[in-house]
């Protein structure tokens, strides 16, 4: 190899490596040990909003939380596909909301999961009929969830 496309690697590899510490920082309010040892870095979530779960959703105090948790792309599709909505359950230390594209329901969509007491978000996103599930450090599925709830849970084979 010559000396300039060794530098150019060279340069290439430390910029990458620089751009992987500094993205490290962003999750570290979400760590086990922050959960359950630190107090916690965000604002609280208003539940009251799950009754318009477009708005709990995009409350300053959630939207940041799960664009983190999913990533810009994976939150912009839950974001533009909560065409139809519902609220499963607001109650027993949970928050479950769905949102779906309409027409489209059971291969675009998503079921977001906030346990109270845990202060934790657990988010099921399908794609294309293909469904993954993302969640917050800490997290510990509530022993309150409704039947409605659990069934949204078990149509998406978890």
């Amino acid at each position: 190899m010559n000396n300039t496309l060794m530098t150019t690697v060279s340069a290439t590899l430390t910029a990458a490596l620089l751009s992987f510490a500094s993205a490290q920082p962003a999750s570290a309010p979400h760590t086990q040990a922050a959960a359950t040892t630190a107090p916690h870095m965000h604002s609280a979530v208003n539940t009251a909003l799950s009754s318009n779960p477009t708005a709990f959703i995009n409350q300053s105090s959630v939207k940041p939380r799960l664009t983190t948790l999913l990533g810009l792309v994976n939150m912009r599709f839950l974001q533009k596909n909560f065409g139809v909505v519902s609220t499963l359950q607001n109650g027993g230390g949970s928050v479950a909301v769905t949102g779906c594209r309409p027409h489209d329901c059971p291969d675009n969509g998503s079921l977001v999961i906030y346990n109270q007491k845990r202060d934790a978000f657990k988010v099921w996103l399908t794609v294309s009929g293909k469904t993954r599930a993302f969640q917050e450090k800490g997290w510990v599925t509530p022993t309150t969830l409704n039947a409605d709830t659990k069934a949204a849970i078990q149509q998406l084979g978890y």
